[in-house]
């Protein structure tokens, strides 16, 4: 049976997801049930290539991927969304009612007119390197971090899908035409936008600006208008500040980010101050709150590199189950996953 994953590391994610218990005694070799981006001439997955836009295929193709930045699923309309960097482009896959791969070639492709070309550019209907992807089911649009044009593009996908189509809005910058990054700091702008995160229930988006910037933006999304101010930042104590440090309020070159919404919290991965903070945002945000908790670290002053049970060397992205109440931490230097019990 087909799963929905993109690779065998996603695979390996996908099982611990849904519950599998692993003796701590025990080793496990789980082969990946399905695969995306890796083919072969006969147009089957291949799990011994690892090839950049797999030249078994001769062509760029709906099939192939190059640097991969954020998924997303859209469980309503069964659909997944895969951010294929350096192809400057986001595929879109279709999944059957049971939200399972259909088959391994993308149905739609936005950023790029066709399958075929991979240019990178700045318009209505272009990115340059984006990164990550959220989407909210709400109003049916699709977020992506369009991080080398410094900005956020949002896709109306409620009347329907074409390849190449235009973006509906931009956040972060004051019109389609124009990506500046100077000055990287104030209510609107988006520098380097990293992870982003969705809270459907009060309709707020949250930014990771990383490099130069430091924070998470946090944008009203009930109603869009293009180059909207943010409504709240957080690891800056204002709008127009981008400095690192390392306290219970500060980031430096944050990454991930993730929403538990039952709880209200927001991790964000603090990735060089190797930890995770955790803001509690129950009471709602205030600019520059400070975190409830941090992962990685015995406290919030402490910022070293470990290789432990409980430390962290370069976090960068972030997933959340809200039914077991896991978070999973892609520990980048340590060259592994980090699973954390956040249920208390």
């Amino acid at each position: 049976m087909k799963k929905m994953k993109k690779a065998i590391f996603f695979a390996f994610l996908f099982f611990i997801f849904f519950n599998l218990e692993v003796n701590p005694a025990q080793a496990y070799l789980l082969n990946g049930v399905d695969l995306l981006g890796q083919i072969d001439l006969n147009g089957n997955p291949t799990f011994d290539t690892r090839d950049v836009n797999n030249p078994y295929t001769n062509q760029l193709s709906g099939a192939v991927f190059n640097y991969l930045g954020g998924i997303e699923f859209d469980f309503v309309h069964h659909r997944l969304f895969v951010a294929d960097r350096y192809n400057n482009r986001v595929l879109i896959f279709n999944l059957s009612e049971d939200n399972q791969l259909e088959d391994i070639v993308a149905d739609y492709v936005l950023c790029q007119n066709d399958f075929s070309s991979n240019t990178s550019g700045l318009s209505q209907n272009q990115c340059e390197k984006p990164r990550y992807v959220a989407y909210d089911s709400n109003h049916d649009y699709l977020f992506v971090s369009d991080q080398e044009n410094y900005r956020v593009l949002v896709f109306d996908l409620s009347n329907g899908i074409t390849n190449g189509m235009n973006a509906t809005y931009v956040l972060g910058q004051d019109n389609f035409e124009t990506n500046v990054v100077n000055p990287p700091t104030n209510q609107t702008s988006t520098p380097f936008p990293n992870g982003l995160a969705l809270d459907s229930v009060n309709q707020r988006l949250f930014v990771v600006n990383g490099e130069g910037a430091n924070r998470v933006m946090v944008f009203d999304v009930s109603e869009i208008t293009n180059g909207e101010p943010a409504i709240n930042v957080i690891g800056q104590p204002h709008f127009t500040t981008g400095t690192t440090g390392t306290d219970e309020n500060s980031l430096n070159t944050p990454y991930g980010v993730e929403y538990d919404a039952a709880n209200q919290r927001l991790f964000v991965t603090d990735t060089n101050n190797n930890r995770v903070l955790v803001f509690d945002l129950s009471n709602g945000i205030t600019n520059g709150m400070e975190a409830s908790f941090v992962l990685g670290q015995p406290n919030f002053t402490t910022y070293n590199a470990t290789t432990t049970a409980s430390g962290l060397n370069g976090p960068r992205g972030l997933a959340f189950d809200s039914n077991s109440q896991r978070l999973f931490v892609a520990d980048k230097e340590n060259n592994r996953v980090m699973v954390f019990d956040v249920s208390e």
